[in-house]
């Protein structure tokens, strides 16, 4: 039986997609030297709150994997499903990408897209690559825990959180890595390495408890939603005091982030915005609509919004103002859902943007006699 679709963690996921476009708009604008006073605390607030985007897909990763392959999981069927419509959209779009960007194809090329290194933000994609490769055993573990009593879930939650601060203070680990990996390691080989998702898997932890007491989840957080959002806008400013001191100085040099204090304010945000995803698929209606649409198509757009961004530059002139980043975020957002929307009407699309193709060619020649003047009934014969 089919599952029950739970809107709000599509609505999650189009939050997650804006925030990553508003991080490469006006995210690289609030760095600006010229910038003026108001945009630079604007556009760094809202960098603030968008920073929440990768901690917030792969959390989305977990739920997403567990809610619908935790009661049935076929291995071939999982892999064949995703090497069509994960990786094969992955590599068709990094080649055009490197050709654009006139980049040479080599031996190297297949490590330079697996290393997610034909475009900067498709790192991504490189790291999220292989938890759905380790996925298995994943699942094998996650079954394991779940089955225990809310103790030891519990206890192992701690242990998860524990291991990952440890992990988080000792990065130096993955130089050594790359070093027995590889004897003289180059630059892709380095990043590949970089980009494990161990530096991320305590997001999928909490996806994984998420959904996996989903009921409960949902009661408590509803419950407390008011104190959520007082402990999120608490530990928002205080995030946002530490991006403003990077170019207004420090005046309370004792407050700096720590590893704890990130994963804290990372952990709050998913609730927060849990909340906020909530609160738009039950009570506004056109804003749920734009965003479920955006969610949509929001894996294809990911992979091609630097693309749109950057050919925006030849044709958009940029300035220190604020109005500069938001006209680049709005464009970004609406160019590259609108493509991946249209190319979802070519036949096999979905190797190419990850979506189903809605390219059906018995509506098409019904549209093509209705267009035609001349029915098959009506036709003129002439004579011989």
């Amino acid at each position: 039986m089919k599952k029950e679709r739970l809107l709000e963690f599509d609505i999650l996921r189009g939050l997650a997609f804006i925030f990553i476009v508003i991080q490469h708009t006006l995210g690289g604008f609030s760095f600006r030297d010229d910038i003026t006073t108001n945009g630079l605390f604007i556009s760094k607030f809202i960098y603030t709150i968008a920073k929440i985007a990768t901690p917030l897909f792969v959390c989305l990763t977990g739920i997403s994997l567990l809610y619908t392959y935790y009661d049935k999981f076929n291995a071939k069927d999982f892999y064949v499903k995703k090497l069509k419509f994960l990786v094969l959209p992955l590599v068709l779009w990094s080649l055009l990408i490197m050709y654009n960007d006139d980049k040479s194809f080599n031996y190297d090329t297949a490590l330079i897209i697996f290393s997610g290194d034909a475009q900067f933000h498709l790192w991504y994609m490189g790291m999220i690559l292989r938890v759905y490769l380790y996925f298995p055993l994943i699942l094998f573990l996650t079954r394991i825990i779940n089955s225990k009593n809310h103790y030891i879930k519990i206890l192992f939650f701690l242990f998860f959180a524990f291991c990952y601060l440890l992990l988080l203070n000792n990065y130096g680990i993955l130089d050594k890595v790359t070093n027995f990996l590889f004897t003289n390691p180059t630059e892709s080989q380095q990043r590949l390495v970089n980009i494990t998702p161990l530096f991320y898997y305590f997001y999928f932890v909490i996806g994984a408890y998420i959904i996996l007491n989903y009921k409960i989840f949902k009661e408590f957080i509803l419950k407390y939603k008011y104190a959520i959002g007082i402990v999120y806008f608490i530990t928002l400013i205080y995030y946002y005091y530490i991006e403003l001191s990077d170019q207004i100085g420090n005046p309370f040099p004792y407050i700096k982030s720590s590893n704890i204090t990130s994963v804290f304010y990372n952990s709050i945000s998913i609730l927060f915005f849990y909340i906020v995803a909530y609160y738009i698929t039950t009570k506004l209606k056109y804003a749920f609509n734009i965003i479920k649409f955006i969610s949509k198509y929001s894996f294809p757009a990911y992979l091609i919004h630097i693309l749109v961004i950057n050919r925006l530059t030849y044709y958009v002139p940029t300035n220190q103002y604020l109005g500069s980043p938001i006209k680049y975020f709005l464009l970004a957002v609406t160019i590259s859902i609108s493509i991946c929307f249209l190319l979802n009407y070519l036949p096999y699309s979905e190797y190419l943007i990850g979506n189903k193709s809605k390219f059906n060619l018995k509506k098409l020649i019904e549209i093509f006699k209705k267009l035609n003047p001349i029915s098959i009934k009506d036709k003129i014969y002439f004579p011989k």
